[in-house]
């Protein structure tokens, strides 16, 4: 066998990529199950602490029922588009006020537009209009 691997080098990287990639999968089936075992030991000793404290069986399924229900919350897509930023910058430039600016996005946007969201976006303009001098090199008051 070592006179193969002798005449043929290459034999020997295929042989060792092989037993890496098995050396891996294995590795990983074996990480899989330890979680495995070790969540279910973690469940069992939870229940014997409620059990322990003098919970009911009624108490310790409703607990763990609501406790297995994860709550997602949605991300907040970014409300603001192209359009209203470069309205908002366009209002920045002439002077409008936080209000005025929110007032006439409001209006805009229809009576559907909540005034929380309308003034999350001026706010976020205000604040990347403020940036925008010292991002491109020149000061404030340049």
């Amino acid at each position: 066998m070592w006179e193969l691997l002798h005449r043929e080098p290459g034999l020997l990287f295929l042989i060792l990529i092989a037993l890496c990639g098995t050396l891996i999968a294995v590795t990983a089936i074996i990480a899989h199950y330890w979680h495995i075992v070790r969540q279910s030991e973690a469940d069992a000793s939870l229940k014997q602490d409620m059990l322990n404290r003098g919970l009911s069986i009624d108490q310790i399924e409703r607990l763990l029922k609501a406790s297995s229900q994860s709550v997602e919350i949605p991300e907040r897509p970014d409300t603001i588009s192209d359009k209203e930023y470069t309205l908002i910058e366009k209002l920045i430039d002439e002077g409008k006020s936080a209000e005025d600016i929110e007032r006439i996005l409001r209006a805009c946007r229809g009576p559907a537009a909540s005034a929380e969201r309308t003034s999350k976006d001026v706010e976020k303009a205000l604040a990347q209009k403020a940036n925008a001098p010292l991002r491109e090199g020149r000061g404030i008051g340049a």
